[in-house]
């Protein structure tokens, strides 16, 4: 699979881009989460080319949406190639990767020429929020009806980015590799990083394992202080009703004392006025 033109394009909208004009979401109101393929700014009349083989199943024209496009399949992928100022194909014919298959403009729901290109896998689920399509850039740069190819090369997407990268007009192969070697290094870099994250997440597992082991002691502690506490008040409950009585008592003593000496006070004045009458009686 490839570009579906030729020459370096700019790509002005990706696949899955959510666009949101003056509050209105572009794709939403279709049904869609997202941009259902990307956009490349081709000028109008630029050659377009099949990104891969396959049998041209439909030629037509829809001026609310795709303008003039043409649709392409395989047994395994299809291409809807859109915004076309003619094509060139007719239904039923088949094309080889690279055929020029029409001529970009700016027909049908379009805000400037540009080529619309949605890839989709076979069978196509409408359903998904995508009209089915999916991200081209992870097949670019392989045989897409190769089943083989496609498990192999399940990283395509490293010689995708590395032709993007590249600012040469006709990139070499050693120009290609270059690339592709700094792309794996980054990714073994952010491998290394992914390694040293899962450490430090297990470094701070264990930590908040251990912060909850010692919350766990800490409330333990805290249970078993309030149990002493509700042992010592019930303990000064005792002791202060155990005071009061004896207070009480106290009490009830002193009372007693305080009538015998009144009493005895009593019986010692008697005792005098008795002496004092008889010995002056």
């Amino acid at each position: 699979m490839r570009f579906p033109f030729t020459g370096q394009w700019p790509l002005t909208q990706d696949w899955g881009n959510k666009l949101i004009i003056n509050g209105v979401d572009i794709y939403g109101q279709f049904g869609l989460k997202g941009h259902n393929g990307t956009d490349w700014g081709l000028p109008t009349g630029t050659a377009v080319i099949a990104p891969h083989e396959g049998r041209i199943i439909e030629v037509a024209s829809d001026p609310n949406g795709y303008g003039n496009y043409v649709k392409i399949e395989t047994v395994k992928f299809g291409s809807i190639l859109a915004h076309f100022k003619n094509s060139i194909v007719t239904v039923g014919q088949y094309v080889t990767e690279g055929q020029i298959v029409g001529y970009s403009n700016n027909t049908g729901n379009s805000t400037g020429p540009h080529l619309h290109w949605g890839l989709y896998p076979i069978p196509r689920n409408k359903s998904d929020g995508y009209s089915g399509t999916v991200d081209p850039f992870q097949y670019i740069g392989g045989n897409m009806d190769n089943p083989d190819w496609l498990i192999k090369n399940s990283d395509s997407w490293i010689g995708t980015l590395a032709y993007l990268e590249i600012t040469k007009s006709s990139p070499t192969l050693d120009d290609v590799k270059d690339v592709v070697g700094g792309i794996k290094a980054r990714a073994s870099d952010m491998e290394k990083q992914k390694g040293q994250v899962e450490a430090n997440l297990i470094t701070a597992e264990k930590t908040i394992s251990n912060q909850a082991d010692l919350l766990l002691k800490a409330e333990n502690e805290r249970k078993d202080l309030n149990s002493k506490l509700i042992d010592t008040q019930r303990i000064n409950a005792e002791q202060q009703g155990q005071i009061k009585g004896m207070i009480a008592e106290h009490g009830e003593v002193l009372k007693e004392l305080a009538e015998c000496k009144s009493k005895r006070e009593y019986n010692v004045k008697l005792r005098v006025k008795d002496w004092f009458i008889g010995k002056y009686k």
